[in-house]
């Protein structure tokens, strides 16, 4: 019942395996490696190397493979000196994935993974303050609901403010859960 109510509130993506996790693992990895005497370019191959071996022992599903690529575009942005650009990186990362996997195209997980972002991108994703998580859920809801509305006959009116106590908390506990 609870994957369910989950589901049909468009936040199963904040405790299922997801690119959200993924950078927020990147974030403390990244965060980790800054205290070490490593160069940057070091401090990359790491945390490109751990969040490969994520999306692999996961699965290798889309909004990891998509959020582990993007990272890396990020990443490797500033080594080349060019400015990290999410949407291009979500563009790129939709058209590669679907280059091998047109059939997911059609598929809920691929949609709700590459609206919600795109919706997120959109509406300040890379800010930053004190607001940013309550933003970024705004728009992960802005996102997900209109798929959800339709492949689940509705959306429930607490799922708004269910996704956003929950985009609030999420992050803290997956951040001290990696330090631990």
């Amino acid at each position: 019942r609870q994957r369910a109510d989950l589901r049909a509130t468009g936040s199963i993506h904040l405790v299922s395996a997801s690119g959200f996790h993924a950078g927020v693992l990147l974030q403390a990895g990244m965060l980790l490696l800054g205290f070490l005497p490593i160069g940057r370019g070091w401090q990359i191959l790491i945390g490109v190397l751990v969040l490969s071996m994520y999306a692999t022992a996961v699965g290798l599903q889309a909004p990891i493979v998509r959020a582990g690529f993007m990272a890396t575009l990020g990443l490797l942005a500033p080594l080349v000196r060019r400015e990290p650009d999410a949407l291009s990186a979500w563009g790129c990362s939709g058209a590669l994935w679907l280059l091998f996997r047109p059939g997911d195209l059609g598929d809920l997980g691929f949609q709700l993974s590459y609206a919600t972002l795109l919706a997120m991108i959109l509406g300040g994703w890379g800010s930053s303050g004190l607001g940013w998580a309550g933003r970024t859920g705004f728009w992960a809801v802005v996102g997900s609901a209109p798929l959800a509305a339709y492949h689940f006959r509705g959306l429930p009116v607490y799922g708004i403010p269910a996704n956003l106590l929950v985009e609030v908390a999420v992050p803290p506990i997956l951040f001290f859960s990696v330090l631990g």
